[in-house]
């Protein structure tokens, strides 16, 4: 019986929305067959990393790395690898998002890592197709399949038997490994988060909850993932962009290499606290986004009634913008005391 028909079809714990071992290879099935439809196969592939924290604007940056892409090779047919969009293959995607918003990141994550890290990743470089991947880089499966990826090994994606394990295959390595980072304060980013949240709300479609908490975690773990890369020496290639006015042209400020930074982390963290600081001498713009965004959600609520989580929406909103003036008020007064 499926999960979501446990308690009379009412949802009152994590465990009614955790996928069976069959409900996670239908799941995984879907994926992959959406995923590798228009694959090609290509005998020197390339793995294109495109990281950063929710709300930051990875889509901007791919946009960007995809067009570079396109014009540097000949085949520019690409597989696309997105978590945010694996995570919606769950079965009970919408009732997570609904009921457990909080936890919505760490109960998905319990099909994306696996689907990913365990069988998508691998399968696509036994297909030796090349890759775009984007994601927060909080797993250390990142590295994992960055080491697979580059000398190749053995893997369980091969046919299922009767009791539903898959067979171990050996798959050849050999990719060329990019990794571009984008660097935004975690003001900058969880705003935005925001903004498409109820962005996605107005549109009628699943919102993409992310909560503070979700948020950071990712935000830290990055850098300790970045700095485990460049001590293992994994990566052909890393460039650190910032933001740029156009949404699909993000300035580089650093590759791997140059001399500005001593090293990608150290590029990450100080592009972050630039960020920071732009956003602080003008506070005004800033606070003047949090008041229309409340305004725009509390009008639909004032039209249409309450939305899902619209109370947590507003809740997160008040958070980041009282954390945001208790940070300006606290630079005001260390300035003083110069």
């Amino acid at each position: 019986m499926e999960n979501q028909l446990k308690n009379n079809g009412e949802v009152l714990s994590e465990d009614d929305v955790r996928l069976t071992k069959d409900e996670f290879e239908e799941c995984l099935d879907k994926l992959e067959l959406v995923t590798f439809l228009e694959a090609v196969h290509t005998p020197n592939p390339k793995s294109i990393y495109i990281f950063a924290q929710p709300g930051a604007g990875k889509t901007g940056l791919r946009m960007f790395a995809e067009t570079e892409f396109y014009n540097q090779n000949e085949c520019s047919n690409h597989v696309a690898i997105d978590p945010d969009q694996v995570a919606m293959f769950h079965k009970y995607y919408d009732t997570i998002i609904e009921k457990f918003p909080d936890d919505s990141y760490r109960l998905l994550q319990e099909f994306v890592r696996p689907a990913l890290d365990g069988y998508l990743r691998q399968k696509a470089v036994f297909h030796k197709v090349h890759l775009f991947q984007e994601g927060t880089f909080a797993s250390p499966g990142y590295i994992e399949i960055m080491d697979f990826q580059k000398n190749g090994g053995r893997a369980k994606i091969g046919k299922r038997d009767l009791n539903g394990n898959r067979a171990e295959v050996n798959v050849e390595g050999n990719y060329d490994i990019e990794i571009n980072i984008l660097a935004v304060h975690r003001y900058e980013s969880l705003l935005s988060a925001y903004e498409r949240e109820f962005e996605l709300v107005e549109q009628d479609l699943p919102a993409r909850a992310v909560t503070a908490k979700n948020h950071d975690y990712s935000y830290e773990k990055m850098l300790e993932n970045i700095e485990k890369v460049e001590k293992r020496k994994i990566a052909n290639k890393m460039r650190v962009f910032k933001r740029g006015y156009v949404k699909s042209k993000p300035e580089l400020v650093y590759k791997s290499g140059d001399t500005k930074y001593r090293s990608t982390a150290e590029a990450v963290r100080c592009e972050r606290e630039k960020n920071k600081m732009e956003l602080m001498s003008n506070s005004e713009a800033y606070l003047d986004r949090i008041a229309i965004l409340r305004k725009k959600i509390k009008s639909k609520i004032s039209r249409d009634g309450d939305f899902p989580n619209s109370d947590v929406l507003l809740d997160k909103i008040d958070a980041i913008e009282k954390e945001f003036i208790k940070d300006i008020e606290k630079s005001k007064i260390e300035g003083r005391g110069e």
